[in-house]
């Protein structure tokens, strides 16, 4: 595991840690351009919830100064849990995240394996690559703390596939 990648996952780990102390699911991410955290989000428990994941915020922060346009430096983004399809998808259309680094796949939603060839051209000609499993058994630790502690019966689940692989059944 590539010590830059423990020391950004590290920081992506206290965006969760956050998440976690507000009761919701603990994922946080961050986005890195040249070397320097340019944008940090977490999981939040607002309005939202099916849009309020870290990796949208953190991009979302990331851009901000940003262009539209594809110039600027290629952007990594690390995220405590493989993103889902809809965070995934926001990558493909930033045209500007070219690494994603997570540490915990997500047999429930993650979108990171959907295959380039499914895609339209716009989508194809960007596709970043994936790499998982960095510092899996911390996450995997902050996972269980949530889901021993969780009443929200869509987590409380038994059966969620992302419960069991954090409680190892």
């Amino acid at each position: 595991m590539s010590e830059v990648h423990k020391k950004y996952m590290q920081l992506a780990i206290k965006e969760a840690e956050k998440a976690l102390v507000d009761g919701v699911l603990p994922v946080g991410a961050i986005v890195v351009g040249d070397g320097k955290v340019v944008g940090r989000g977490r999981r939040r428990a607002g309005d939202h919830p099916y849009l309020d994941h870290a990796e949208i915020g953190a991009m979302r922060e990331a851009l901000q100064t940003a262009s539209n346009s594809t110039e600027g430096p290629m952007l990594t983004l690390y995220s405590t849990l493989e993103p889902c399809l809809m965070c995934f998808a926001t990558a493909l259309n930033t045209r500007r995240i070219g690494n994603i680094i997570y540490a915990v796949e997500d047999p429930y939603g993650g979108g990171t394996s959907l295959p380039q060839s499914v895609l339209t051209p716009r989508y194809k000609e960007w596709y970043p690559k994936a790499q998982g499993g960095v510092m899996r058994e911390e996450v995997i630790k902050l996972l269980r703390k949530f889901f021993m502690a969780t009443n929200d019966p869509y987590w409380a689940n038994p059966e969620n596939p992302l419960r069991k692989l954090a409680e190892n059944r």
